[in-house]
């Protein structure tokens, strides 16, 4: 996680209703959870790089960003990225890519080389 310190703005997005995203104030650090005030005033873990927020016992209501732009950023990414493995040939293997190819792409997303072996 980015240090984040008291009186900072963070980008709230929650999981079910983007439409009720915005800006709240980090009002605590202690030392495993940030603590937020505002519209949503939840909690993250210190540790957690995401900023996933605190759904007590349930699953998190949402995430906190550095700024609306990073979750802007963040957003166009995913959407690019899931338009690329969209056009991807599901079943067979393109006649141009080489081992050399898919070498490069299994250390592109952190794989194994016996990750993806024949």
């Amino acid at each position: 996680m980015s240090e984040v310190t008291i009186g900072q703005q963070l980008w709230f997005v929650p999981d079910r209703r983007p439409s009720g995203s915005g800006y709240d104030t980090v009002a605590k650090i202690g030392r495993e959870w940030v603590t937020m005030s505002g519209h949503n005033p939840y909690r993250f873990r210190k540790d957690d790089p995401k900023m996933r927020a605190d759904g007590k016992s349930y699953s998190s209501p949402g995430r906190y960003y550095l700024s609306k732009e990073a979750y802007e950023e963040e957003s166009r990414l995913n959407r690019r990225f899931q338009n690329l493995i969209r056009r991807v040939p599901q079943y067979h293997r393109p006649d141009h890519l080489t081992d050399a190819d898919m070498d490069e792409l299994a250390r592109m997303f952190q794989l194994e080389a016996q990750d993806i072996s024949a």
